[in-house]
Order: structure tokens, then sequence, then C-alpha cells
């Protein structure tokens, strides 16, 4: 039991982070507009500035079946926004497997899925270090960009006004 006396109520205050576009915070309908590209050179270097992570996924948005804890970056370059999904990834893609890169192929950065492909046709272990070499490097960033802010989205109607 809990004595009453010990127990109060206190106010909190939170801040959330949200994208506007023209003073109205953007909707879901919006967000599902911005291209998606891939934010990783193939020199594992980002190519643009993130602004923060979405967590909203819809049908469209190809997901791994094994994606841990995706995340969708915005980010821009030069004057236009776009989004790149990120998800850590399972112990098992350690050990390049055939068939084991079918579901992440089209969000990791090209230079990985080569890798991948090549510690696969059996080149030997140079090549899986290669492949080691670059899941660290996406595993740091992609913790990087997942301790960035989150970024909140209207639900539905065009958001309301900037006072």
């Amino acid at each position: 039991m809990i004595d009453v006396s010990h127990a109060e109520i206190h106010t909190a205050t939170v801040s959330l982070k949200m994208i506007t576009v023209n003073q109205r915070q953007m909707t879901l309908s919006v967000f599902r507009q911005i291209p998606q590209k891939q934010l990783i050179s193939e020199t594992m270097e980002l190519i643009g500035t993130p602004w923060g992570w979405v967590n909203y996924f819809w049908p469209d948005v190809k997901l791994p079946h094994d994606a841990i804890n995706p995340i969708q970056v915005v980010w821009q370059q030069d004057s236009t926004l776009f989004r790149s999904v990120f998800a850590t990834l399972p112990s098992e893609m350690s050990y390049p497997q055939h068939g084991g890169l079918h579901s992440w192929r089209h969000i990791l950065p090209g230079v990985m899925v080569a890798a991948y492909e090549e510690a696969v046709s059996g080149l030997g272990d140079s090549q899986r270090a290669v492949w080691l070499k670059l899941t660290k490097k996406y595993h740091t960033l992609t913790q990087e960009l997942s301790a960035m802010d989150q970024l909140f989205i209207a639900v539905g109607g065009g958001g309301s006004p900037k006072s």
C-alpha cells in the first residue's frame, strides 16, 4: 500500500520537435511525398545534413523483415528534403550467406551490397573482413542518427498555424 501522504502529482513540460512547411506542421501525407534517397555515399560518409528521425512507416516503405529499431532519417541536400531508412543489422548478417541480404538490398549503400555479395561468393576471409568493416561503420552511423532528435508529424489535417 502507498500512503497518500507520500504521493504527489507533478506537472511536466515536454518539448516536441516538428517539421513545419509554410508555418504548418507537416502531415503524414506530406511526409510520404518526401523522396527516399540513400544518405550514405559509396565511401560510407553522409552526403547531406540530417535533421532528425521519424518513427513512421507505411506499407510502401520496404523494411527488411529482420530490421532492428528501424527509423526514417529526414535529411537535407542543397535545398531539398529527403528521407532514408536505417535499422540495426541483425547479428546473423556478420556471416554472409546466400539470400541473407535480399530484404536489405534497397536500404544499404551499394558498396555494402557489393561487399556482402563478394563475401558470399567465396572470395575468402579478406572479403568478409571488408564486409565487417563496412557493417561497423554503418552501425556507428545508425547509432549517431538514432541519437538525434525524434521529429513528430501531424496525424491529419493541415496542422495548426504557428503563432
